[in-house]
C-alpha cells in the first residue's frame, strides 16, 4: 500500500484550515469561533474597550488637524445576529478623538480642549466635537533703552468635527412579571414537584435553589469577539445545559425537579439572568396532580418499561394475524 505523500497531507491541512466556516446552531457562529474566541466570564467590564484600529479621517482648519471616530459600544451583545446595547446610546458609545496644531515655527500651542455633544436622530447617534485651541505668536521686540524681549500675542482657534453610527437595538427583557409553573405530583411512590418556566427566550441562565440545594441551568453561551476596530463584544448562541444536580434538587428535560413530598414555595428561590441583569421570580402558579396516588397504584415510569417488555409479543401477534389472512 502506497503511503500518502507529505505534500498532499500538508495541502489537505491547509485546505481544511481555509475552508468556509461550518454553520453551528446560531447562524452567526462557526466552529472556528468556538475554537479561537474565549468564553465570556459574565463580566462586561473585563472586555477591551480601547480601539486598535480607529478610523482617523482627518479634518483641517483653524491651525489644527483633528479626527473623531465612534469605535464601538460598551457592553454590546450579539444574539442571533442582532446587536444590542443596554442603556443610553450616548453613554454606551465609545468615542476616540485627537487634535494637533499646525502652527508655524514661531507660534506655540498652549492648550487644546474638546467639547463632545451627542444627538440621536432616528436610529443614528451623531457625535460633534467642538475643539478650541489657545495659542500665541512670539515676536522679538526692542525697548527704547535697547533691551530685547519676546512679545506674546494670544489667539483662539476653533474647529468642529463630526462622526455618526447606527445605534444597536436596545436590549429589553419582557419577562419581569413572568411566572413559574409548579406542579406537585402527589404520588406516594415517588412524589416530586416539577418547576417549569414557559418563556426563556432572551435569558442567559437560571438558578433554582430549594433550601440548601441548588441547580444551575445554562441557556446561552457567550463568546468574546472583536469588531473591525478592536473593541470587544459578546456573541451569544443558544446552548442549553444543566449543572450536575445533587440531593433532592435535580432536573428533567427543561424543568427543575424537587424530589420528595412536603414541598413549600417559601423554601424556593428562582433567579433568572439576562446578559445584563438579575431578576428574581416571585410569581408561582401552583397545581397538584393526584394521578397514581396510593400504595397499590401503578407508577407512571412503569409504562415505558411494560411497553418494552410486551413489544415482542405484540409483534408476534400482528405477524400471526397477517399470516392468517
Amino acid at each position: 500500500m502506497r503511503k500518502p505523500r507529505r505534500g498532499a497531507v500538508i495541502l489537505l491541512i491547509v485546505c481544511l484550515f481555509f475552508l468556509p466556516s461550518c454553520e453551528a446552531i446560531d447562524n452567526d457562529f462557526s466552529i472556528w469561533d468556538k475554537l479561537f474566541n474565549p468564553v465570556w466570564d459574565g463580566d462586561f467590564s473585563s472586555l477591551n474597550y480601547k480601539a486598535t484600529y480607529p478610523e482617523n479621517n482627518v479634518t483641517s482648519g483653524g491651525n489644527m488637524e483633528a479626527w473623531l471616530d465612534i469605535v464601538g459600544w460598551f457592553n454590546m451583545s450579539r444574539i442571533n445576529g442582532t446587536d444590542y446595547i443596554y442603556g443610553d446610546p450616548a453613554n454606551q458609545s465609545i468615542t476616540e478623538y485627537n487634535a494637533i496644531d499646525t502652527l508655524g515655527w514661531n507660534d506655540n500651542m498652549d492648550w487644546i480642549k474638546h467639547e463632545l455633544l451627542y444627538d440621536v436622530v432616528n436610529d443614528t447617534l451623531i457625535v460633534q466635537d467642538n475643539i478650541t485651541m489657545l495659542w500665541h505668536h512670539s515676536e522679538e521686540k526692542t525697548t527704547s533703552e535697547g533691551h530685547t524681549y519676546i512679545q506674546k500675542t494670544y489667539y483662539y482657534s476653533y474647529l468642529t468635527v463630526y462622526d455618526s453610527e447606527i445605534i444597536p437595538k436596545q436590549y429589553v427583557y419582557d419577562g419581569q412579571n413572568i411566572e413559574a409553573l409548579i406542579t406537585f405530583y402527589n404520588n406516594s411512590i415517588n412524589p416530586k414537584s416539577v418547576i417549569f418556566i414557559p418563556d426563556k427566550l432572551g435569558l442567559y441562565s437560571i438558578d433554582y435553589t430549594y433550601k440548601n440545594e441548588s441547580v444551575h441551568e445554562d441557556l446561552m453561551t457567550g463568546y468574546v469577539e472583536n469588531n473591525s476596530k478592536g473593541i470587544e463584544f459578546v456573541n451569544f448562541t443558544y446552548n442549553s445545559g444543566w449543572s450536575d444536580p445533587g440531593g433532592n434538587l435535580s432536573h428533567i428535560g427543561v424543568c427543575a425537579v424537587v424530589k420528595g413530598g412536603n414541598f413549600t414555595p417559601d423554601n424556593l428561590s428562582i433567579d433568572i439572568y439576562t446578559p445584563y441583569e438579575q431578576l428574581n421570580i416571585t410569581n408561582y402558579n401552583l397545581s397538584t396532580c393526584n394521578l397514581f396516588k396510593g400504595e397499590r397504584s401503578m407508577h407512571i415510569l412503569l409504562f415505558p418499561i411494560l411497553l418494552i417488555i410486551f413489544s415482542p409479543f405484540l409483534l408476534i401477534y400482528f405477524i400471526y394475524k397477517r399470516a392468517g389472512r
